[in-house]
């Protein structure tokens, strides 16, 4: 097994074979990636973050993702540097057009489909919370890899700031909330709890979290050591975390330093909640930031994504922790100082920044004053999205996902309005589930009317079908007339010794299973009920 994750608190360990995001025991801690690999090796013949893949929690890479694959942009600054007074100021880059829509948002996407696509829990749709660049990574990449996500989103959000290259996301269903970035993080987890659905896992994903630690491992790459001092602006917080957590195995490589980078984070005033119970020397974020009330302050911001309402702060291995262990330090940027920020670089870097990425920068001129930083220190800035003044293709909001309205609920709908339904729904189901989607047939009036609909949409779609030696000669000669006059080619599983003569006849795939087992419940369940377990 490449990787397990091992929970910070109680020390259970999982394996890689499952999409999880928490620990069983219900600890308020981080689950951590623990590596077989403990030397950081860069695998050339792939391009991106996927050439540090023995550092990523995935098991392979599919093709679409090397293709269509996003990846930041790690280079010394010069004209920023010499502005700002710093010898060794590395930028980590992720704009468009090296990120496909501008976010390293697009990173964390790409590693947790991937992620997921190798456990046993590939094809559940995953569902998330986001309130802007999350979303637009995520319906991006569900696009690239035909993955299907539910999204809850704010309205303000989804008219505001998430936005497709695509007018058709037939992956994605996205469902407004009328309230704050947290209401939606709220009924996306709620919702989640659903038999056959996932969590994404927000800052619990150690997909996220490790696809953003590969820019600590290329500013380390290009440096020869682990940077002295990481700038990112937080809202949720798993960034920081993310640093912390590949500083840490670079520390165990032991090729790279002895010394973990200190974690510089900064939040947009006056929404700033881990920044004031970090300079109260407080593990615990203040109430008044978590309340209704607090959604004030949130609508003064400009930079909206960081202002989520119970961060990854408090619990084991979160952001009050890294900032402990590395000595870091929190900032407070006001919206002046983020538009000026953002000027400045678009000036001397030549590329236009995101809000957020205006708080990093801000931040950065704030460190220098404040005398936290050096000019002969290593620093890594991660710019957090940008280049989307420069993005010419075509961008659209998405529509929410619309549930039938009473008038139309399916009992009052005509015949021909009840079978354009199904048809739209098993269209649906192709889309999304693509080959996992088959017909169950039973070879009653029901099931041919599914699979004549199915058929339909398309002709080649899978058929199965579970029978037992109890069905009457008729039915398998029924079967047997369908097969041939619709050249079919089902797969049928059967209880019996010997497949039915008319059925062999027909040259039909058939399974045998074991009559023992099937006799054995039977029998029970005569004894319990008085019944024979299928009657004739």
């Amino acid at each position: 097994m490449k990787y397990t994750l091992k929970c910070l608190k109680c020390g259970k360990s999982y394996s890689a074979d499952h999409y999880i995001c928490s620990c069983e025991n219900k600890c308020d801690a981080l689950l951590r990636t623990i590596y077989d690999e403990k030397s950081l090796i860069v695998d050339e013949s792939y391009p991106g973050i996927w050439r540090y893949h023995s550092w990523l929690p995935i098991q392979k890479i599919d093709q679409r993702l090397i293709d269509y694959g996003s990846c930041f942009q790690t280079y010394k600054s010069t004209k920023l540097a010499e502005y700002l007074g710093l010898q060794n100021l590395i930028l980590c880059l992720n704009t468009y057009p090296q990120c496909q829509t501008g976010s390293f948002k697009d990173l964390e996407a790409q590693v947790t489909f991937q992620r997921i696509m190798g456990t046993f829990d590939s094809g559940k749709p995953l569902v998330m919370s986001s309130d802007g660049n999350n979303a637009i990574s995520f319906v991006h990449y569900s696009n690239v890899i035909h993955y299907p996500i539910f999204l809850f989103a704010t309205e303000d959000a989804r008219v505001k700031r998430i936005w497709s290259f695509s007018k058709s996301n037939p992956y994605t269903r996205l469902f407004p909330i009328y309230g704050d970035y947290y209401d939606a993080i709220s009924l996306a987890n709620q919702f989640s709890r659903v038999e056959g659905y996932l969590s994404e896992g927000g800052y619990r994903n150690v997909g996220r979290r490790d696809s953003v630690g590969t820019m600590i491992l290329d500013a380390t790459r290009l440096l020869g050591q682990i940077p002295d001092h990481y700038f990112q602006a937080l809202g949720s917080g798993p960034g920081a975390i993310a640093a912390y957590e590949a500083a840490e195995r670079l520390l165990i490589d032991g090729r790279f330093g002895k010394k973990l980078p200190k974690v510089h984070g900064s939040q947009n005033a006056p929404y700033t909640p881990m920044y004031d119970a970090w300079i109260n020397h407080s593990q615990i974020i203040d109430e008044r930031f978590q309340k209704e009330s607090a959604k004030h302050m949130i609508d003064q911001t400009i930079a909206h994504v960081l202002t989520n309402r119970f961060p990854a702060y408090s619990l084991i291995g979160g952001v009050y922790d890294i900032l402990t262990e590395t000595k870091g330090e929190m900032y407070s940027v006001t919206n002046e100082e983020i538009e000026k920020a953002q000027v400045l670089f678009e000036r001397l870097e030549g590329i236009s920044i995101v809000p957020e990425a205006g708080v990093t920068i801000a931040s950065l001129q704030q460190a220098m004053q404040r005398e936290t930083i050096h000019s002969e220190d290593t620093i890594l800035v991660n710019i957090t999205g940008g280049g989307r003044k420069e993005i010419r293709r075509e961008r659209t909001h998405i529509e929410p996902y619309r549930f039938l309205p009473k008038r139309l609920q399916i009992n009052q709908k005509t015949f021909e309005e009840k079978k354009q339904h199904s048809k739209e729904l098993i269209q649906d189901a192709l889309q999304i589930y693509g080959n996992k989607v088959a017909v169950a047939c039973s070879w009653g009036k029901d099931s041919m009317v599914l699979l004549h609909l199915a058929r339909s949409i398309n002709p080649d779609i899978p058929i199965f079908s579970v029978l037992t030696f109890h069905k009457p000669r008729a039915t398998f000669e029924f079967i047997a007339k369908v097969v041939e006059q619709y050249h079919l080619t089902p797969r049928i599983f059967m209880v019996g010794d010997i497949v039915p003569e008319v059925l062999t006849e027909k040259n039909i795939d058939v399974t045998l299973l074991s009559p023992a087992e099937y006799r054995l419940k039977a029998e029970k369940i005569k004894r319990e009920t008085g019944h024979e377990i299928y009657s004739v």
